[in-house]
């Protein structure tokens, strides 16, 4: 056998015969592996965003309470300074229906608190939101308000811890 018959014989050897059915076949097996990858990806990538916008909505809900809760804090604040400037005894009712306006709106901000930082900003709050109540309580227990420099120390100090 000469060099030339042998590589014929590898030649044909190596080449397999398919038939067009087969090459159908094989090249819709490539497709859908292809598309079962990109499924995949695709399935992977929505079940991210759906995690990432379950996150984002907790938290948008926390900064929501917070923002509530930090306004409230300030209109706490202002039957005691009306009271001041005004004499009126009007002031406290008003006071008394922020502050459980406030009071309720710090309890649905403490469910947000999971972490340990949470809990002693919380605590804190809680802390400085007891000071202001029990200062806006003597503010309304002075006879005459307007003009009084105690009252007027007291609102600095109301001011000082918001």
């Amino acid at each position: 056998m000469s060099k030339y018959q042998v590589m014929v014989r590898i030649i044909s050897f190596s080449r397999i015969k398919i038939t067009i059915f087969q090459r159908l076949l094989i090249g819709i097996i490539a497709v859908l592996m292809l598309i079962s990858i990109i499924a995949y990806v695709g399935i992977n990538s929505v079940n991210y965003l759906e995690k990432s916008s379950k996150i984002m909505l907790k938290e948008s809900k926390d900064q929501f309470a917070l923002q509530k809760l930090k306004l409230n804090f300030q209109q706490l604040l202002m039957p005691s300074n009306d009271y001041l400037i005004h004499g009126d005894k009007v002031e406290f009712v008003n006071f008394v229906l922020l502050d459980s306006i406030a009071k309720a709106q710090f309890i649905e901000c403490k469910e947000y608190s999971e972490t340990h930082f949470g809990e002693k900003f919380f605590n804190d709050l809680e802390r400085d939101f007891k000071k202001i109540e029990s200062l806006s309580l003597e503010i309304f227990k002075l006879e005459n308000p307007i003009g009084n420099p105690d009252g007027s120390f007291m609102m600095e100090e109301m001011d000082a811890i918001s």
